[in-house]
């Protein structure tokens, strides 16, 4: 049995917009009454809705103003305790520096049950040039935190939405204007809302896992999907060679078709669904009025202004035997300048607070590790496999001929040289035997602290 979920936003959506749906109703006849009218020309329909919207919305001036979100006010709490927050990030954010009509925010959507944010979206409104842009957020995104899977789609568990946002402040630089995180059974709904949606599937798609009651079965081709089955789409990443990356490339394809689905105008006036389906399922920090001036700029629009991109990354990166996605920074500041930054100051490094991997090496942009490498999770140690790069002892460096290697050879000269295998000894060689400066000399191997 389904259950609801209370939005966090108020304010009567359901009775206005049940007025506002009626008046849609009405626009074929309202549209009859005009010399000239071409019956069913989606541009008049479509044109007629937006001024109804903005009609209709000054109406309710009074209590509600229609408005864009505002930018962020006040600094976004950390998750950690002062004093383990790491690196000095430079903030840019100053109302006089914004670009005029640039609006952004973040889309998040939650698992079934884990609390984790598996599809994440940061976009970007330019109002005056009618583009919007969207960056993917791969759910393995690596992470400056101190817990011990350093990946972004753990963010919303540990801190919520608060938590989410001051970790895509770290890696974009500002804090988005509004959010949305959408529950799973908002996507089915929307897509029944519109009659399903038409997409050519690029694969056979098939995955059960009853613990989630999620079963998967899709076949390769054009179709049209329901609810159910574009949630599926939606989730599937097993049977892609690249996972989660192979995704988000049919989800952001998925949501243009969805977009173009929705700017139909047997669909634009299904406003009082959309409205109670929002206002049921969705979780935003946005008023009424932003979400009717959101809905009259989205009318605007045609579906080739919605533009999706994927973060540039080292998508197979791996620390301590997890995989991760590492930030490739310099082509990621480029993106961000172009598409994303609200601001008309360059974002730069000094304003990121980005771990990365450089050469199979950490790298922090603001040289501290979070918790140190150290709290990363040891997926070696959890599966028992073997460190590909740890050093191991050479069985043949047996110097008192028990059969057990008694040290470890870091130059790989044949001579052991460490006893742990980091710490190097200073060794001398005396009858065979390998001597730690205070050490003694003969068939044995010490340390200098025997």
């Amino acid at each position: 049995m389904r259950q609801n979920r209370r939005s966090r936003n108020k304010g009567g959506l359901s009775g206005f917009f049940s007025g506002l749906a009626a008046w849609f109703r009405k626009i074929p006849e309202k549209l009859a009454a005009f010399p000239g009218h071409v019956k069913g020309h989606p541009k008049r329909y479509i044109a007629i809705a937006a001024a109804l919207v903005l009609v209709l919305g000054g109406t309710v001036a009074a209590t509600t103003l229609i408005k864009p979100p505002a930018p962020p006010e006040e600094v976004i709490a950390e998750e950690e305790p002062e004093e383990e927050l790491v690196g000095e990030v430079i903030d840019i954010a100053d109302e006089a520096n914004r670009k005029e009509g640039w609006y952004t925010f973040v889309v998040a959507g939650t698992d079934q049950g884990g609390g984790n944010t598996d599809t994440i979206m940061v976009g970007a409104y330019d109002s005056v040039n009618g583009k919007v842009n969207v960056v993917s957020i791969p759910r393995d995104t690596l992470v400056n935190v101190s817990w011990s899977v350093k990946k972004i789609n753990a963010a919303y568990l540990h801190g919520g939405i608060d938590g989410l946002k001051n970790e895509l402040k770290k890696i974009v630089g500002f804090a988005p204007d509004s959010y949305a995180v959408v529950d799973l059974e908002a996507f089915v709904e929307l897509v029944d809302a519109v009659d399903g949606v038409e997409f050519n599937v690029p694969q056979d798609m098939n995955y059960s896992d009853p613990t989630q009651d999620l079963y998967i079965n899709l076949q390769a081709g054009y179709q049209t999907l329901d609810g159910e089955q574009a949630v599926g789409l939606m989730r599937y990443r097993s049977g892609y060679a690249d996972a989660d990356i192979g995704r988000i490339a049919t989800q952001q394809d998925f949501l243009k078709a969805f977009a173009r689905k929705c700017l139909q105008i047997g669909n634009v006036t299904k406003i009082k669904t959309f409205a109670n389906i929002f206002n049921e399922y969705v979780e935003t920090d946005m008023s009424l009025g932003n979400i009717i001036w959101y809905g009259s700029e989205f009318l605007k629009l045609s579906a080739s202004d919605i533009n999706f991109h994927s973060l540039p990354a080292n998508t197979g990166a791996s620390v301590r035997g997890g995989s991760y996605v590492a930030i490739y920074i310099n082509d990621w500041v480029d993106m961000i300048n172009e598409i994303l930054n609200p601001y008309e100051s360059d974002i730069t490094t000094a304003n990121l607070n980005i771990l990365t991997t450089r050469s199979g090496s950490l790298y922090s942009t603001t040289g501290v590790i979070a918790g140190g490498e150290s709290s990363f999770l040891d997926y070696y140690a959890l599966t028992g496999q073997q460190d590909p790069d740890a050093v191991v002892p050479d069985a043949s460096l047996d110097v008192d001929g028990d059969g057990v290697a008694d040290g470890y050879d870091l130059d790989g000269d044949g001579v052991i040289d460490s006893l742990d295998g980091v710490n190097p000894i200073e060794t001398t060689t005396s009858g065979g035997g390998v001597t730690g400066g205070e050490g003694t000399s003969g068939g044995g191997v010490t340390s200098g602290e025997e």
